[in-house]
């Protein structure tokens, strides 16, 4: 794990190499003398005043999320120079959590989805929007258990700052998950290496185009939010600085052949000067970053966002916030410099800062979780209930990423929160260690079915009468779930969402034979994060608010399954509201059902969408007689040239003379050669057919060592070109960048190239049995006759292998957070023992008796006017039954508790 440290001398530069050992030696004196300035200088007295427990409430809740019991009496007493110390040591740029797969595993194919089949394509995308869940799932998990609750602060407002959305960028999460590491690794860095990082970041890239922005034709989209919203602010800049700022990021693009990696394109680069606050050269991205961190207003604009985000929403102290960005710019822009600086400051402690900022949907979730320290049963719905109150990871609105302060209070909101945090209260997450009066939500009682027996089956009898299941619906994620792993079990996962009027929609999971003579049958379970479309004027389904249930079933059950059936058991509408039900994607074990091979009937009769259940009715969904995923490709020794797909890719150009087909090769293996992805172009050059191959169009490198026959592009240097001359008789030697067959060989690492060209004619009937364009047909019979008579060519078959990649991939499980204590009344035991009560958890850092901070007085603010209670609209919330719950429910309702 690594830990940052301040440094107050972070961005100081080497001495030039020609600079005199006397020179040194005369300077260090001074340096010294520097240095013990630095030791010497007095510390405020207010940094040396022991935290009460009101100042160390107030310094957790603002640097992080919540405070634990534990957590906050271990910092009383300490002094406040002390806590901001350990503060800023324990940041560090490791998650507590091994980062999910797509961080680092070759990039899905995006950039080649729409030549796909249709088929293909839907699950492809659904399989990415699996990965979009588990990426939120981990990253709130992150936020629950971290050690470090500072850098999950940090991280979530370089978030905002650097706002990339998942809505923008279509199918390609994973560039988020690496934004997202991308984050951690500059919590404690120097700010003028975080912005050059940034310009090279590709999530961010291409989510304001600059992948598309060339020298003649900039898109201004990159520069103008750097310099407006990341780094001086709207009104510190002059208007022509913009384009002359797009034109110095030009070629900082993505490479989407190469893992979709930053590529500086220098056919994309403007080369001429830019003139730049009065400056003119040729600059680069660099250069431009450079020159507006010398502008008077660069250490102030990020001063300011920091001040908002840590001290006060309201209170801006202009003289304050000047003397920190003078601190910050003299240390050469060290972040951790300025994170310290924030945190010394006589406002950050002031009273009058305190309860002066509305939580966010992350601080009141996560924060209330935290603080309690028990395992919440819906603790996976809070990504969901953030989305409900205005914060969807990973999904800002916009550039400037979220409104923040009273907008998080909006009415609908506010309905919401009150419902996520009734809901997070409602269960302890451990029915086995739960007290007497702890009741779990409704639907949440665990179920088991025994084996069927000659009747159809048999039920053990469960606390409610009803049926019980080895394992209740449950939410999934993170390492790879191996359902029916010990061949005693089967895992059913759906995703579901609903609309609630007056409660939640309900629903069953049953599994059916070949005879539809019901196996195994789930007890009735709520969607139980299911908005209430009447009062917020929105659906959940439209809102894309997904949860993922689980339910276990014996493999003796699953074996014999042919349908799985859903169904929705309580739909509700009138004039004033809607009840429905939504399922979007189910797995049985490691077969995906597609909702293309379903058939529904509902009350509705007909007038649904398969999957969109707005009556009561059933969704059937057909069950291969195998639980494994059955290939319908050939397969072969592993020792033969082989690929997972062969396709076409991009248009093809049918023009006589021009004929031109791109095809995109996918897990080639070939010799000791593995290439997730390649694209090879046939081109007609000088009248002869061509086999082309780019560097930048493999993933990995196409070759270990380029051959000499190879070319260079003349604007690109480090861009390499090779040619196959395809032709009946000798290649044409007027032809540049041609080379022989000759050249590939093991030494080279292209010695798939032969390979694939003597099965080029079967690759080209591969891609024909995939292609949904018209126009193939017609240009794959003009290849097959142009390379009939090639020498390079043959018939030999190029073996399809299926592939355990894009729409073949396992759920993934996340475990639930560790017990601290099993029970709102351990931990409320465990206060007692702390003398300590809820109420100094979950208060703002204000020094306020019980009756002062409970009381009922009106108020001005306009979030105590909205946070009277749900309406009889509002969702329905589990009603608490203990007297700890209770408690806790008459705390979290004060309008105090949406506030830092």
């Amino acid at each position: 794990m690594s830990i940052f440290r301040p440094c107050r001398h972070a961005g100081a530069r080497k001495p030039a190499s020609s600079t005199s050992l006397r020179t040194l030696l005369l300077a260090l004196p001074l340096a010294l003398t520097s240095v013990t300035a630095v030791a010497e200088s007095p510390v405020p007295e207010h940094l040396w005043s022991e935290l009460t427990l009101a100042d160390a409430r107030h310094f957790l809740h603002r640097t992080g999320f919540g405070a634990s019991a534990d957590e906050l009496r271990a910092l009383v007493g300490q002094s406040r120079r002390h806590a901001i110390d350990q503060l800023i040591d324990d940041l560090t740029e490791q998650p507590l959590q091994p980062y999910l797969p797509i961080v680092d595993e070759p990039a899905p194919r995006s950039f080649a989805i729409d030549s796909l089949p249709t088929k293909p394509r839907q699950a492809f995308r659904a399989a990415r929007q699996q990965e979009l869940d588990d990426l939120r799932l981990w990253w709130v998990r992150e936020m629950l258990m971290t050690d470090s609750p500072q850098t999950e602060r940090l991280v979530l407002f370089w978030h905002d700052h650097f706002a990339s959305a998942i809505d923008d960028l279509e199918d390609r999460g994973f560039l988020l998950a690496r934004q997202n590491r991308v984050f951690r690794e500059h919590v404690g860095s120097n700010w003028r290496d975080f912005l050059k990082a940034m310009i090279r970041e590709p999530a961010l890239l291409d989510y304001l185009d600059n992948d598309t922005s060339y020298a003649e034709a900039p898109n201004e989209n990159l520069a103008r939010e750097l310099l407006e919203l990341f780094t001086l602010g709207e009104g510190n800049y002059p208007e022509s600085v913009v384009r002359q700022a797009a034109l110095a990021l030009t070629g900082y693009s993505l490479n989407t052949h190469r893992d979709y990696r930053f590529v500086f394109d220098r056919r994309l680069r403007h080369d001429g000067e830019t003139e730049l606050f009065g400056v003119t050269a040729v600059h680069d991205g660099d250069a431009l970053i450079d020159r507006i961190l010398a502008q008077p207003k660069a250490a102030r604009h990020l001063t300011e966002r920091y001040w908002r985000a840590f001290v006060s929403e309201t209170n801006i102290d202009d003289a304050a916030i000047d003397d920190i960005a003078a601190a910050f710019r003299d240390s050469d822009y060290d972040l951790p410099t300025l994170y310290r600086a924030i945190f010394e400051s006589e406002a950050f402690w002031d009273p009058a800062n305190r309860a002066s900022i509305v939580k966010s949907p992350a601080q009141l979730f996560i924060g209330l979780a935290r603080s309690l320290d028990y395992p919440k049963h819906e603790w996976k719905l809070i990504p969901a209930m953030m989305a409900a109150t205005g914060m969807q990871l990973f999904n800002p609105p916009n550039v400037a990423g979220w409104k923040e302060g009273e907008p998080w209070l909006r009415a609908d909101r506010l309905i919401q929160r009150q419902h996520g945090v009734r809901l997070l209260l409602a269960a302890d997450g451990n029915a086995d260690t739960a007290d007497d009066d702890l009741m779990l939500a409704e639907g949440d009682a665990n179920m088991m079915m025994t084996e069927s027996t000659d009747n159809g089956m048999m039920m053990a009898e469960g606390t409610d009468g009803g049926m019980m299941m080895a394992a209740g619906a449950d939410t999934a994620m993170m390492s790879p779930s191996a359902a029916g792993s010990d061949s005693n079990e089967t895992i059913i996962s759906l995703e579901l969402a609903g609309d609630a009027w007056q409660g939640d929609p309900r629903y069953t999971v049953s599994l059916r034979d070949d005879s539809g003579k019901p196996l195994w049958q789930s007890a009735a379970a709520d969607v139980t994060w299911a908005i209430d479309g009447s009062t917020l004027g929105q659906s959940m389904f439209e809102e894309d608010l997904w949860q993922r249930v689980e339910f276990t079933v014996p493999a003796v059950l699953a074996d014999k399954g042919r349908e799985l059936q859903v169904s929705f058991v309580n739909d509700l509408a009138d004039e004033r509201g809607d009840r429905n039900f939504y399922v979007r994607k189910v797995r049985f074990g490691q077969q995906e059902l597609a909702l293309e091979d379903a058939s529904q009937v509902d009350d509705c009769e007909g007038r649904s969408v398969t999957g969109q259940l707005y009556c009561n009715g059933t969704l059937s969904l057909p069950i291969a007689a195998s639980e494994r995923a059955v290939s319908t490709l050939p397969t072969g020794p592993d020792t033969e040239p082989s690929a997972s797909a062969i396709r076409p890719y991009d248009e093809p150009d049918t023009t006589p003379g021009e004929e031109q087909l791109r095809l995109l090769v996918e897990n080639l293996r070939a010799g000791d050669t593995e290439l997730y992805n390649l694209v090879v172009d046939l081109h007609m050059i000088q009248g002869r057919p061509v086999m082309q191959v780019v560097s930048n169009q493999c993933w990995p490198d196409c070759m270990r060592r380029w051959p000499l026959c190879s070319g260079r592009d003349e604007q690109e240097r480090d861009l390499r070109i090779l040619r196959l001359d395809l032709g009946s008789d000798s290649p044409d030697s007027s032809m540049a960048f041609v080379c022989p067959l000759e050249a590939f060989d093991a030494a080279t690492g292209g010695n798939w190239i032969p390979e694939l060209l003597a099965r080029l004619p079967a690759a080209l009937d591969h891609a024909l049995a995939v292609a949904s364009d018209d126009d193939f047909a017609e240009i794959h019979a003009f290849w097959q006759k142009a390379i009939a008579d090639s020498p390079a060519t043959g018939d030999t078959p190029l073996v399809l292998v299926k592939e355990p990649d894009d729409d073949a991939e396992g759920f993934y499980t996340i475990e639930p957070p560790p017990i601290t204590y099993p029970t709102p009344s351990a931990l409320s035991t465990r206060l007692d023992e702390l003398d300590s009560g809820f109420l100094e958890l979950l208060a703002p850092g204000v020094e306020l008796s019980s009756e002062d901070i409970l009381s009922e007085s009106p108020s001005e603010n306009p979030s105590e006017r909205q946070s009277e209670g749900p309406s009889e609209n509002s969702p329905q919330s589990p009603t608490p039954t203990s007297k700890t719950q209770r408690e806790l429910e008459r705390l979290t309702a004060q309008a105090w508790f949406q506030l830092l």
